[in-house]
């Protein structure tokens, strides 16, 4: 294997994303979700990837009817998409896969109650993001939360347009990992 590996996205790379390590990571993050993931909501996972961090949230909130929907521009992302399931997720887990990119979402507006973007501005081309952030603020409903997380060099710039688009930190774990809550 080549060190380092290249940037998340490409889709013989995948695996990393799976890895403990990033499992660990991730985890921490989705704690600031326990409790505020009811029955009956739709579950907004852009760049998904395989679905780990769906997979992650399933396993730590309550059974319940929600409508899951991953969201990654690359088909190759779901290796199991002809069986349906998702490494690492409970059996029966069977979310809708749509191929689509975080700057042009094909999702209604207002029809997403929680985002989750883990590691999703940092693979995307600066001049991409501001678009990202326009359609996050189209999509989510009012009062609606995101799951925000990049690398620490990007944190403060990210969240400062988020917050003009019309999303406030509800926690802030650090810089570039928090949950938000669209107020507009």
């Amino acid at each position: 294997m080549r060190w380092p590996p290249p940037l998340p996205g490409r889709t013989r790379w995948a695996w990393l994303l799976g890895t403990r390590f990033r499992a660990w990571r991730v985890g921490r993050l989705l704690r600031l979700l326990e409790g505020r993931v009811p029955s009956g909501i739709t579950v907004l996972d852009a760049g998904s990837g395989p679905g780990f961090v769906s997979a992650g949230l399933l396993r730590r909130v309550p059974e319940g009817d929600r409508r899951w929907i991953l969201l990654d521009p690359q088909r190759g992302m779901w290796p199991a998409s002809r069986r349906g399931t998702v490494p690492h997720a409970p059996p029966g887990f069977r979310p809708e896969r749509v191929v689509g990119d975080a700057s042009d979402l094909p999702i209604r507006s207002e029809s997403v109650d929680l985002l989750l973007s883990l590691g999703v501005f940092c693979c995307m081309k600066d001049s991409a993001i501001p678009g990202a952030i326009a359609e996050a603020a189209r999509v989510v409903k009012p009062g609606g939360l995101m799951l925000f997380g990049v690398p620490p060099w990007r944190g403060s710039e990210d969240e400062a347009r988020l917050e003009r688009a019309g999303f406030r930190a509800v926690v802030r774990r650090r810089r570039g990992r928090s949950l938000l809550q669209k107020t507009l």
